[in-house]
């Protein structure tokens, strides 16, 4: 439901980020689970069900390991504040 990417040195800077950490959310597809959650271009996840998310394959993995039937939480970040976001689907 959503594309994302690694967080690169150049994009840490320009979203005043000091570290290479995180997914990137590039683009949430439309009526799928994170945009229906508020994720947002540009948001950057940090943690998933409280799991540091270093990279794309920690956001994957976490993914990948939850029910089916329970949302996953993720901390975002998004403007240099952070929220918390249940994705369920």
């Amino acid at each position: 439901g959503v594309q994302i990417q690694p967080v690169t040195p150049e994009i840490a800077d320009s979203l005043g980020l000091k570290k290479t950490e995180g997914a990137l959310v590039a683009q949430p597809q439309d009526n799928g689970p994170a945009k229906k959650a508020g994720l947002q271009a540009g948001d950057v996840i940090v943690q998933a069900d409280r799991r540091p998310i270093t990279s794309v394959e920690d956001l994957r993995e976490a993914v990948d390991k939850r029910a089916k039937d329970k949302p996953l939480m993720l901390l975002v970040r998004r403007d240099g504040n952070d929220r918390y976001v249940a994705v369920t689907g």
